[in-house]
């Protein structure tokens, strides 16, 4: 080994860790001191040599590492950047079969105008190249069913027993077997996705008591006090709405339904018809309030009624 042919490997991208670049770095040395001896001054420029390139490399040991990881992102911890990593790694062998090149792009549609008239789904391994590399595919599953769309599509366009088919199938066989050399690291990944949607997902809470209080896409504040029940909801379109008295609710994405109460006094910025539960807007209440006046006139006008009509009696 020698410094000309660690520059031509650097200038072909053949490293892509600090370890193999220090593999062949002490490959020099070890070479010296084989062939010099221990006490050589050739041996003694080796390892300055050694000493210089070790203090430089910690002056950016950084900025390595951060290019070792966008170099191979399995040397990270991005479950997805690692899996969409090994994927690619997949598609690069594909490319390597034998005869497979009408698959690597997709088909020109001036050459096969009839192309996409027959194929409602055209695939090929440069889309599944780039579908790796946006990190679209969080999973096997979904990779090998845009792999498996490629042998459809020469099925259906070419017929089942085209040499393209049959290219295509040896390219598919390829593809798999990697996957499956692979698949601890791929099932590793793909259960760290897994549980990483998981608690990214948002959560719905629900309450149940013994009145079959059910709150969704909110949250609740409830006390009692000698049979009295003071219900304050949070949530969209709600703003800390107060609810007494009331027996039974739903609260669904903001909207309050209150169900079978006796006495129910609602604070908040707007009120609600509590017999119908429905939302009444501010410009209703004066309407609602006048309704329940009435109504209150109308009962008394009936008992004075009943007593006069007892006393005639």
């Amino acid at each position: 080994m020698d410094l000309q042919t660690m520059k031509d490997n650097i200038r072909k991208h053949k490293y892509e860790t600090r370890e193999q670049f220090w593999e062949h770095i002490n490959l020099i040395v070890n070479n010296c001191i084989t062939y010099n001896g221990f006490n050589s001054e050739l041996t003694r420029n080796a390892q300055k040599m050694l000493e210089i390139c070790n203090g430089e490399m910690k002056m950016i040991d950084k900025e390595l590492e951060q290019l070792e990881h966008e170099i191979n992102p399995l040397l990270g911890d991005d479950p997805l950047a690692a899996l969409s990593f090994l994927l690619r790694k997949c598609v690069e062998k594909m490319i390597l079969v034998p005869s497979s090149r009408p698959f690597h792009f997709p088909v020109n549609s001036k050459k096969l105008p009839d192309y996409h008239i027959i194929i409602a789904k055209p695939m090929d391994l440069e889309t599944l190249r780039k579908n790796c590399e946006s990190d679209k595919y969080h999973s096997r599953e979904e990779f090998i069913a845009d792999l498996n769309q490629i042998v459809d599509n020469s099925i259906t366009y070419n017929g089942p027993t085209s040499p393209f088919t049959q290219i295509a199938d040896n390219m598919r066989q390829c593809g798999l077997k990697f996957l499956e050399e692979e698949s601890d690291h791929l099932s590793q990944y793909e259960s760290q996705l897994s549980s990483r949607e998981i608690s990214k997902s948002p959560t719905t809470s629900s309450i149940h008591d013994s009145s079959n209080d059910v709150l969704d896409q909110g949250s609740i504040l409830m006390s009692e006090d000698e049979g009295d029940s003071n219900v304050t909801v949070e949530g969209p379109g709600v703003n800390m709405m107060t609810v007494t008295g009331g027996e039974s609710m739903v609260l669904d994405s903001g909207q309050v339904r209150i169900v079978a109460s006796d006495e129910i006094d609602v604070e908040g910025l707007e009120e609600m018809d509590i017999s119908s539960g429905i939302r009444v807007g501010e410009g209703e209440i004066d309407q609602l309030m006048q309704d329940l006046q009435n109504s209150s006139s109308s009962e008394e006008e009936y008992e004075k009624k009943e007593e006069s009509d007892i006393d005639d009696v």
